[in-house]
């Protein structure tokens, strides 16, 4: 991350986040505008991951972040789950329990292909990659979430963003 975040972000952004709409845990649509005002950190994450270590890291981590910002108000953790399309109801409440997911501070979010992709490409298609993201929309930093050093520096950053 290119910045000093001990003196303030500055103009050094990544961009920002473009018009989304998914459905969230609730069955509700949810887009872009839903976060306007917050600090909030996007990934994806996939519900299976047989066979794939990289891909229950993150899982695991994304657990973890969900667990630090359990009572935290001013900071939400995004995941959109890519690894299936249109989810409903039942299933994402059964992740969100197997995830053991405190859905005050977590949101998850899922929809159409063509919409996931979106997603997916602005996380450069990486599992590891999650974005926090400031009150106006705008990428303030991009870290990889498999690294635990990361994941603090993270958190501490995006709490200087409230």
């Amino acid at each position: 991350i290119i910045r000093d975040s001990n003196n303030g972000f500055g103009t050094v952004t990544f961009g920002s986040i473009h018009p989304f709409n998914l459905v969230n845990q609730m069955g509700e649509k949810t887009t872009k505008d839903d976060f306007s005002g917050m600090v909030w950190i996007l990934n994806v994450i996939a519900l299976d991951c047989k066979e794939n270590s990289s891909c229950e890291d993150v899982k695991s981590m994304t657990m973890s972040i969900n667990k630090q910002l359990e009572n935290n108000t001013d900071i939400k953790l995004v995941s959109v789950i890519i690894d299936k399309e249109n989810i409903l109801g039942d299933e994402f409440i059964e992740f969100g329990k197997e995830l053991n997911a405190d859905l005050n501070s977590w949101c998850l979010l899922n929809g159409r292909g063509e919409e996931l992709d979106k997603m997916k490409s602005k996380l450069s298609g990486n599992l590891s990659t999650a974005i926090a993201i400031d009150q106006n929309g705008v990428f303030r930093g991009m870290y990889n979430i498999t690294k635990l050093s990361e994941v603090k520096k993270m958190i501490k950053e995006a709490k200087k963003l409230i």
